[in-house]
């Protein structure tokens, strides 16, 4: 029976609630004897029905599976495994199950036996959840991205060159972890999608992805086993940590940045009395203006608390949107929509 011990996030409203599971990696060691010497190469896990649902291997004995729920029901993961799908969680259960025992038939032979495993058992070491949503255009994609990519301490980014627009790049992805915790990935489902040679699926689908590391699946879950994570409540329980994990990088992370961006902009402005302070500063802090709502915020505190006069930063704000200076538009709007997704 799963048990959450590790939220602290605000109220979970599940009805809408749109993430969801997506890999589960699960471990078990075999008991025969010289189990040690046995190593098999990794290899599609498949259902009965021949559905590949996952990948599994065995090396020195211990027989490590990753399962895709989200497989067992649908052709591709673009939408994960959610709560809207856990009428069908008991099928996929045994699916996965069935499909490990299969494998374990086919190269222990005789040595197998139900009674000597019991499948429903094998602990899990890592489970991952995303939420995946449609965004406006491949470029706040790849702004949103890059917000999240200059607000962590330390990341893995990845970008690639545009077509046909000399050397700028679109960034497409980046990530960073906490360690004995998670490890959290934003990136183009998209453009993912596509290198895997899935031309049709949905445009401009951005993916917030938390990978669960057994540390800290043991604080979340009483019985972090097959039979307890695979379940309505095992399921729900994932979605929960979802938002508190969320949430937790929104207010370690992403606020403070954005709040630093607020205050050096607005720093700029204050610095000099050319006549040109907002020109220059644009100029000067680009990078820092991650959003038009970042440049209005620093434009309303020096109007109305530095220089004393009425608010004007609504007309500067239009006029930098309607000449199009490549400030991004919409970061902060997509970030909100993403947590209001997440329940």
């Amino acid at each position: 029976m799963a048990k959450n011990k590790a939220s602290t996030a605000r109220r979970f409203y599940a009805s809408r609630c749109q993430q969801g599971m997506d890999g589960v990696q699960a471990e078990i060691s075999l008991t025969i004897d010289g189990a040690d010497m046995l190593s098999v190469d990794e290899e599609p896990l498949l259902s009965k029905g021949g559905k590949n649902i996952g990948k599994i291997r065995c090396q020195n004995g211990k027989v490590s599976v990753y399962i895709n729920p989200v497989h067992c029901i649908r052709p591709n993961n673009c939408k994960p495994f959610g709560v809207v799908d856990a009428i069908k969680i008991e099928i996929v259960r045994s699916m996965v199950l069935e499909a490990i025992r299969e494998y374990l038939k086919k190269y222990l032979q005789n040595e197998y036996s139900d009674e000597s495993y019991d499948l429903g058992s094998i602990e899990v070491m890592q489970a991952e959840c995303n939420l995946t949503l449609k965004v406006k255009s491949p470029e706040l994609l790849s702004n949103v991205v890059d917000m999240f990519e200059k607000a962590f301490d330390k990341t893995t980014t990845y970008r690639k060159r545009k077509r046909k627009q000399g050397f700028e790049k679109k960034t497409l992805s980046c990530s960073t972890y906490v360690p004995k915790k998670y490890f959290v990935k934003i990136y183009d489902k998209t453009e993912e999608q596509h290198e895997k040679g899935n031309p049709a699926v949905e445009r401009n689908l951005l993916r917030i992805e938390f990978k669960f590391y057994n540390e800290y699946l043991k604080r979340v879950y009483k019985d972090k086993t097959l039979n307890a994570v695979l379940t309505r409540e095992g399921l729900a329980v994932l979605c929960r940590e979802y938002k508190t994990v969320f949430e937790e990088v929104e207010n370690k992370y992403i606020k403070p940045y954005l709040n630093y961006c607020v205050q050096t902009v607005f720093e700029s402005l204050t610095s000099s009395e050319t006549g040109n302070e907002i020109a220059e500063t644009v100029a000067r802090h680009k990078d820092l203006i991650v959003d038009m709502e970042v440049l209005r915020k620093a434009l309303k505190r020096w109007y109305t608390d530095y220089k004393h006069i009425e608010d004007r930063s609504s007309k500067v704000v239009y006029y930098y949107k309607k000449n199009n200076f490549g400030i991004p538009i919409g970061v902060l709007e997509t970030l909100k929509m993403f947590h209001n997704a997440a329940g």
